[in-house]
């Protein structure tokens, strides 16, 4: 008989997780990094985060979306106030996408 091996959890456990040796120390910004009346065009990374966030918005209840005016945000300050708007709701224990969004990849394969 050929016995497989028990699959392991995706999930990392908690004592996984509070070995120092897995704490990331996360440096302080640089001074000037963030200004809040620099156009978010000009910040791609950020005007990345934003318009996924507009994208998964899109899937919530209307209860749970911001009511945040996406034509607004045009400066860091907008995002950072949208982004933290929606991560609040997001981490809220009530809000649940109302439908699953199928994963997409960017990879090709050949079939």
């Amino acid at each position: 008989m050929n016995k497989k091996a028990p699959k392991k959890s995706s999930k990392p456990r908690l004592q996984d997780l509070l070995n120092p040796e897995n704490i990331i120390e996360v440096p302080q910004p640089a001074p000037g990094s963030y200004d809040p009346n620099r156009p978010v065009s000009k910040n791609t990374l950020l005007l990345h985060q934003v318009r996924h966030f507009q994208l998964l918005e899109q899937t919530l209840p209307m209860s749970f979306r911001s009511g945040h005016d996406h034509q607004a945000i045009v400066t860091e300050g907008n995002a950072a106030e949208y982004l933290q708007k929606m991560t609040a709701k997001l981490h809220s224990k009530k809000a649940k996408p109302s439908r699953a969004m199928p994963a997409t990849s960017s990879r090709r394969t050949n079939e």
